[in-house]
């Protein structure tokens, strides 16, 4: 077990979610090793990391530093984790002894034994899991159900498994250069690049490598992509069943952990339908999240989120010093220094001004709304509710 590992990415608020991952994987796997990349700064006051059960790489630990620095302002938390995952690979390359790993998103819930995965990587360098593995039936929901395939990738971005060849380097060093500078997640964007952060790269990986095999389990990666060709069954030993294979991982890619029944946000397919054994899984899920703290750790803060200065970082501003920087002339600035010292050294115009007063609006019309619902949820399970609908249930009787 000393050659094989599983890894992961977070920032200090998914701290539940890697600890959840760690736990799963241990239950079948207690001597493997993990490791955690943390795309994020250390905050002691939030948590100590020597007490976690895995082992952490920290972004001091990654080769292009000054280039880190810059991905860390022009990328959203969210594409800044997906950014790094080619220099994750590097270091497990270059500074371990690990022969095969594999990659899981953060938000992945272990279920099996993931011995079959590791040994596929005897004979693979590469191994993708591709979205779904049949047609879509009902027509109605091939748009955006299949057209996201197309959009976002064939490939799902939360698995890859990686085996220490010639090849395997070539490949990491390829995704390294492109995710330091292609790893946006603009295609809502009025001016899209096309790209959905790490995920369409792998399209063209079959293509350009040798060795790249599909894992295409039934039971591996199940979430709101795939779910409508997996017959879920309780098996013979307990253990749930895909189409007839054990399953061995769960992905709560737009999971709600206060809405158990609704499989994700991503996908309306599954509106109107009951999914037990998805919602026996959820509740495994949010039992273990909460256990390992999520109500605490979900609030702790990005590091790169805020000005020196204390203002927030919008994604507009970002995107204005991606498009403003060059190279030898003002790269070596410190663009987290103060508001006011971006705005003095990167051209910041009336557009990108529009655009971070338009997300201002727009965050701030979301916290109303989350608001909102939380009191209409608190008032929906009061006492005076459920007398309210006694009382019209009594007066609908005496009619």
């Amino acid at each position: 077990m000393k050659d094989i590992a599983i890894c992961t990415i977070i920032t200090k608020s998914y701290l539940a979610y890697a600890r959840t991952l760690s736990e799963s994987i241990k239950k079948y796997h207690p001597e493997i090793k993990i490791y955690v990349l943390l795309a994020d700064v250390v905050d002691v006051n939030c948590f100590q990391p020597e007490a976690e059960s895995f082992e952490w790489i920290y972004l001091s630990d990654l080769t292009d530093q000054a280039k880190i620095k810059q991905m860390s302002f022009y990328y959203t938390p969210f594409e800044f984790c997906c950014s790094l995952r080619g220099l994750l690979h590097e270091y497990i390359y270059t500074k371990t002894d690990i022969e095969r790993w594999i990659f899981l998103d953060s938000d992945i819930m272990v279920v099996n034994s993931l011995e079959v995965i590791f040994e596929q990587l005897k004979t693979n360098d590469i191994l993708l899991t591709p979205h779904a593995r049949t047609p879509l039936q009902e027509e109605k929901y091939i748009n955006p159900h299949e057209v996201s395939f197309l959009v976002c990738g064939c490939y799902n971005g939360g698995f890859l498994g990686l085996k220490r060849t010639e090849n395997t380097y070539a490949f990491i060093k390829w995704l390294k250069k492109r995710l330091a500078n292609f790893c946006f997640n603009d295609r809502h964007e009025a001016n899209p690049r096309a790209l959905y952060v790490d995920q369409l790269w792998l399209n063209l990986v079959p293509i350009y490598f040798d060795k790249v095999g599909l894992f295409e389990h039934s039971g591996a990666n199940l979430g709101y992509w795939n779910l409508f060709e997996n017959n879920l069954k309780i098996g013979a030993n307990g253990e749930i069943m895909a189409n007839k294979q054990r399953l061995l991982f769960v992905h709560f890619s737009g999971w709600d952990i206060n809405n158990l029944s609704k499989v994700s946000i991503h996908s309306p397919m599954y509106e109107h339908k009951t999914y037990p054994l998805w919602q026996k899984l959820g509740e495994q899920y949010k039992y273990l999240l909460d256990k390992n703290g999520y109500a605490e750790t979900i609030n702790y803060p990005y590091a790169f989120a805020k000005f020196e200065t204390g203002e927030l970082i919008s994604v507009s501003q970002r995107q204005c010093y991606y498009d403003q920087l060059q190279p030898r002339k003002n790269d070596y600035l410190s663009p987290f220094k103060s508001l006011q010292d971006f705005e003095a050294n990167f051209k910041v115009t009336a557009q990108y001004k529009n655009k971070s007063e338009l997300e201002k609006k727009l965050n701030q019309l979301t916290a109303e709304l989350y608001l909102s619902q939380e009191e209409i949820k608190a008032m929906k399970t009061s006492k005076f509710w459920h007398l309210r609908i006694i009382w019209f249930k009594l007066k609908n009787l005496w009619r």
